[in-house]
């Protein structure tokens, strides 16, 4: 995992939440997804994001996990601002996560290259029929607001 002993992170997130930040990537009308390998919610579409280091701001914590999971670098400055706060609650995994959504804007589709922890990449535009989303990403894609993307996900 890296600073915390795997057995140890376990207990930890059996007692308290943890942390999260997703961060949208929208290009072209389109938003990034990534089909997870791991659990909770393995196999699903997802937005690229995770945990928040300890003495790690938020935004830092969003370029690093945008950077992580798919090879995409950006300054801190390229993200809006806090879009809200979103909450996940899988008891039967043990987890709990209130996550920070952060978005970013870019001009051009960039290379993706992604982690260990995801196996595919979509740019998803919108449409009911070619993906099927998990309701934490669409409350997440719910937060960029009304017009199209709140009509697609309502």
């Amino acid at each position: 995992m890296g600073f915390i002993d795997d057995a140890l992170y376990a207990q930890i997130k059996d007692h308290v939440p943890v942390l999260c930040v997703d961060i949208l990537v929208v290009c072209g009308g389109k938003v990034l997804l990534l089909r997870r390998l791991n659990e909770p919610v393995k196999g699903h579409w997802w937005t690229p994001g995770g945990r928040v280091h300890k003495w790690e701001r938020l935004a830092e914590a969003a370029v690093r996990k945008l950077r992580e999971e798919t090879g995409i670098s950006i300054k801190e400055s390229a993200l809006s601002y806090q879009l809200g706060v979103v909450e996940a609650m899988y008891p039967e995994q043990g987890s709990h996560t209130p996550t920070v959504v952060f978005s970013v804007y870019l001009e051009q589709f960039p290379s993706v290259v992604m982690d260990s922890q995801n196996d595919l990449c979509l740019w998803w535009n919108g449409s009911k029929s070619d993906v099927r989303l998990h309701p934490y990403v669409t409350a997440t894609i719910k937060l960029l607001g009304k017009g199209e993307w709140f009509d697609v996900v309502s």
